[in-house]
């Protein structure tokens, strides 16, 4: 009788679950990094509102002698269009008794 014979080489299963898992691991990091630069994309966006908003608040202030009640009253009063949309990962937060327009995380 003879001893099992070496094997030398892998087999086509094997080679297909390693290939799986790579591609699996491949697409997660893909879509990790897509969604860290999709974040820094909208934050560079929220602060240039940001500071868009917080001088048409200091311009409805210097006018009106009162911060508005609200980011809507900027738009209805003609300080801007329209108030930006918010992107996906943040939103804008508004204090009426300061007038400060900053952001948060959703």
């Amino acid at each position: 009788m003879r001893g099992k014979a070496k094997r030398k080489a892998f087999s086509l299963l094997e080679l297909i679950a390693i290939l799986a898992l790579v591609s699996v691991v491949g697409a997660v990091v893909l879509y990790r990094l897509n969604a860290s630069e999709q974040k820094a994309t909208d934050e560079s966006v929220i602060r240039q509102n940001i500071s868009m908003l917080q001088s048409a608040v200091e311009r409805f202030r210097f006018d009106r002698n009162r911060f508005p009640a609200d980011l809507e009253d900027l738009a209805q009063e003609g300080y801007i269009t329209r108030v930006p949309g918010e992107p996906r990962y943040y939103k804008y937060r508004y204090d009426p008794a300061t007038g400060l327009v900053d952001f948060t995380e959703k």
